[in-house]
């Protein structure tokens, strides 16, 4: 299994914390994210070498009162590239 550097995970406690994260992310190019259950960020880089944006992100993540998870191995395959939670073992 391979280690998806294109996604970052975030985790967070309220939904004001996660609102306050998506504004920062709106003003990012290259990003395109999406909230899943109240409480979970995911953020997929359209260049996963871009280092400096990936931690841009982290930062934002961690600003707004969120948890970024570890990068993870895929344990299943998306369809038609579309982001699922249930790709990644700390939703399974």
């Amino acid at each position: 299994m391979s280690i998806e550097k294109s996604v970052v995970i975030g985790t967070f406690g309220s939904l004001y914390s996660i609102e306050q994260a998506v504004e920062s992310l709106k003003s990012l190019q290259d990003v395109a994210y999406k909230v899943v259950g109240n409480h979970t960020l995911i953020v997929r880089i359209r260049n996963p070498r871009d280092e400096s944006l990936r931690k841009k992100i982290q930062e934002i993540i961690t600003s707004s009162k969120g948890y970024v998870e570890a990068e993870m191995p895929k344990t299943a395959k998306s369809k038609g590239g579309k982001i699922s939670p249930l790709d990644y073992p700390v939703f399974g």
